[in-house]
């Protein structure tokens, strides 16, 4: 069975030597939800990146821009041919060795075909007809304006195009990390365990959460456009981005292209600022978003073992334990679930839940589904063993209206799917003793004024310096 595990654990490396080399660590089963973010690449530490892989990036694309201009003025007749190659070279395939992307199979990255790269080569060729400056940057901004094209478009082109710098940078630091290598072609690389395929290394520094790219609003709020163009700018963007998050994206990206093609000038503005702008690689000392937390945790946390009860116990201990070690470990808190002295958003407490149960309960036979669906929305937690035994556990910071989440949220849920068990976990993180006390009062008064049978379990998120340090050996 594939386990879930990062390379480094596969391979029992301290995960303090890819940090040492700035190296990630991927997943080997989950793809790392990271993007090569190309504005990054001149930037990296490595001059593999920085010079070799920056330069061949940008002229991959003005070559693709000069293949383009002349494509568009090229007779009907003789277009078909030319099309073909353009969408070939539009096209972006997933790399499954990079363990990148939204994919949630580290094995599977399908990237785009010939629909989607069509789409691409028509915004060009509908923004390249204009009177605008001749600049290849320009395809920065067709991204944003196509639609579906998202950031494992952008990540999956950049890699495809810097490929042989990738599969160098990795044959040179994969015996600095102690990995076994084989023959892949004219490279020496570490074999994937799960797959025929070499695994491949990426420096961290040229890894964003999301490009920039595709967001048109996110490069947008840090567009200071020129004097002469200001106002128009300002009145008829700032307007299209009004109400963002209500309007669909491809009436926004409609409206931006119309808006563009009317406005040439505010085009090549714009196009030189999305050349030049700035990017910040990800923070992974920080790591906020948890992508180390699992084999961080794993390292920590040891509930020990669980007598073979009957289901619904072996879930209720696991789940006591659990906040045992929670309630009285400042030291867990601190190292995985805090950061820069503020907790880490819900989604890291959900995940240090998710590896508890998970590997207690696997090994018991039970199927363990994050963001089940039952047709009012997802539960944070589906368990199920068998037909006969169901439980749902929703999960909330005392910070997230857990009231609202008890109320609403979970006895939706447990109505459209029948159930043995609920589940409704609080970590409190409210540092006013009355007002600590005061929630789980709230929410077990609430409870037993709707008459729900849901179990609520309050767990002590503090870092609480009257707490009871277990103090661990993390080199263990």
């Amino acid at each position: 069975m594939e386990k879930d595990l990062s390379l480094a654990e596969y391979y029992n490396i301290p995960l303090e030597k890819f940090a040492e080399l700035g190296v990630l660590n991927p997943n080997l089963v989950q793809n790392t939800n990271m993007f090569i973010d190309p504005v990054l690449l001149k930037d990296s530490q490595y001059e593999i990146f920085s010079k070799t892989a920056h330069k061949k990036y940008r002229e991959y694309f003005e070559k693709l821009y000069e293949n383009v201009k002349t494509y568009i003025n090229l007779p009907q007749k003789v277009k078909k041919n030319s099309t073909n190659t353009l969408i070939r070279k539009l096209k972006a395939k997933g790399i499954p060795g990079l363990c990148l992307g939204y994919s949630s199979s580290g094995n599977k990255d399908n990237g785009i075909g010939n629909k989607n790269a069509s789409k691409i080569l028509d915004r060009a060729e509908e923004l390249f007809s204009l009177d605008i400056d001749e600049n290849p940057g320009i395809f920065s901004v067709v991204y944003m304006l196509t639609e579906k094209i998202g950031p494992d478009y952008i990540s999956d082109m950049t890699a495809q195009i810097i490929l042989d710098e990738i599969k160098e940078f990795t044959q040179e630091i994969a015996p600095k990390l102690g990995l076994p290598i084989q023959n892949f072609s004219k490279y020496k690389l570490p074999k994937h365990p799960y797959m025929e395929e070499p695994v491949l290394l990426l420096p961290e520094d040229i890894l964003n959460l999301l490009p920039i790219d595709v967001d048109m609003k996110d490069v947008y709020m840090g567009y200071r456009p020129n004097e002469e163009i200001r106002d128009k700018v300002n009145e008829y963007i700032s307007d299209i981005f009004k109400d963002y998050h209500k309007k669909k994206r491809k009436d926004v990206q409609n409206n931006l292209t119309k808006f563009f093609k009317e406005n040439t000038n505010v085009l090549n503005d714009f196009v030189t600022y999305a050349m030049k702008r700035n990017s910040s690689h990800y923070d992974f000392n920080n790591d906020k978003y948890g992508f180390y937390f699992p084999q961080k945790f794993r390292k920590m946390f040891d509930l020990g073992e669980i007598a073979s009860v009957s289901p619904l116990e072996i879930v209720h201990e696991t789940i006591m334990r659990f906040k045992e070690k929670i309630d009285n470990n400042n030291d867990i808190k601190r190292n995985l679930l805090w950061v820069n002295g503020k907790p880490k958003v819900e989604k890291a407490w959900q995940q240090a839940f998710h590896l508890t149960i998970f590997q207690k309960l696997e090994d018991a036979d039970f199927d363990v589904v994050p963001e089940y669906q039952t047709g009012s929305g997802p539960v944070d937690f589906n368990l199920t063993k068998g037909s006969k035994c169901r439980v749902f556990i929703e999960i909330k910071l005392s910070k997230n209206d857990p009231l609202k989440g008890l109320e609403l949220q979970l006895e939706k849920y447990k109505k459209c799917i029948q159930n043995k068990k609920a589940y409704f976990i609080c970590f409190n993180l409210e540092e006013d003793n009355q007002k600590y006390q005061k929630l789980e009062v709230d929410l077990k008064n609430k409870a037993k004024e709707l008459n729900l049978d849901t179990e609520i379990i309050v767990i002590d998120g503090r870092i609480n310096p009257s707490a009871s340090n277990l103090r661990l050996n993390f080199d263990k």
